[in-house]
């Protein structure tokens, strides 16, 4: 993680499990990705610019293995399993796709969705 950044993310049990993600970002640049329901950003400093259409069918396809990459993880997944399972060509390599994506690596990911009850 670059210098200055932070991460923090968590499931709220009070609202029926949203997933919060709080960040200070430097230099993170987010893939082109979809959500599958709606996000709401709150910016407290910066900027943020995004792109909205327009995406190539590898993005999707990238897309749908990453959510079956976090649908593992929530089940209590290892990180190297959900790799070999989904056919990452390592475990860094499903680290990077991961965090450009949802903003977390895949490990933070899991312990946060373990901690929920």
């Amino acid at each position: 993680m670059p210098a200055g950044e932070r991460i923090r993310f968590w499931e709220s049990p009070a609202l029926a499990g949203v997933e919060l993600l709080q960040a200070r970002y430097i230099k993170q640049r987010f893939t082109p990705h979809v959500h599958e329901g709606f996000v709401f950003t709150v910016i407290e400093g910066g900027v943020q610019r995004f792109r909205h259409r327009g995406l190539p069918p590898y993005a999707w396809l990238q897309q749908r293995r990453l959510e079956q990459a976090r649908a593992l993880l929530r089940d209590g997944c290892a990180p190297l399993s959900v790799t070999l399972q989904l056919g990452f060509a390592d475990q860094s390599h499903l680290t990077r796709q991961f965090k450009q994506v949802y903003g977390v690596g895949p490990g933070e990911y899991r312990k946060a969705c373990q901690r929920s009850p």
